[in-house]
């Protein structure tokens, strides 16, 4: 009995997803692996621009908190001063 072409690749592509299915469930695959598929992922999924934006907000965000903590830090041990009472 001869087999259809079609029938013939859809067996190819079972075979390759059952060889991708043991690949994402081997037990060796570090931690930091985890890490790099999730940038990598955020990579393909949003554009950019997009995650150099994120990523400057958020730098932003904590250089100020930062600076706030050091102002803070520096009324409360060096002028012996509360900050609220600044």
């Amino acid at each position: 009995m001869l087999l259809n072409p079609d029938e013939n690749k859809e067996d190819e592509i079972l075979e390759e997803v059952d060889e991708n299915k043991s690949l994402l469930n081997n037990p060796k695959i570090e931690t930091n692996n985890e890490n790099e598929l999730f940038f990598i992922r955020l990579g393909r999924t949003y554009d950019h621009s997009f995650l150099f934006f994120i990523f400057i907000q958020y730098f932003s965000f904590g250089v100020k908190t930062y600076m706030d903590l050091a102002v803070s830090d520096l009324f409360r041990m060096y002028l012996k001063v509360e900050p609220a009472e600044a």
